[in-house]
């Protein structure tokens, strides 16, 4: 199903199958499930410098960051695909 997307990844059996949200949450509270990441978000946002980094948390691709630790969907995908070929 992922082939047509390009987001296919054969297992890989020394690593952990990770699905979602990979944060700590609480399982059992009902606010944390569905809105800890707009939580996460706001914290992002509130703590951001300057209007311009505050607006670009809210249209930038999940995982970008102000100070360019990236860890966007991408990048992350990218490194482990490079690391994997080594």
């Amino acid at each position: 199903m992922g082939q047509e997307f390009g987001t296919y990844q054969d297992k890989v059996d020394e690593l952990p199958i990770q699905y979602g949200i990979t944060r700590e949450m609480d399982s059992g509270s009902f606010f944390d499930v569905y809105f800890g990441e707009f939580k996460a978000l706001y914290k992002d946002v509130k703590n951001a410098p300057g209007l311009k980094n505050k607006a670009l948390y809210l249209i930038m691709p999940l995982g970008w960051s102000h100070i360019g630790e990236h860890q966007t969907a991408k990048i992350v995908r990218n490194q482990f695909l490079n690391q994997d070929s080594k």
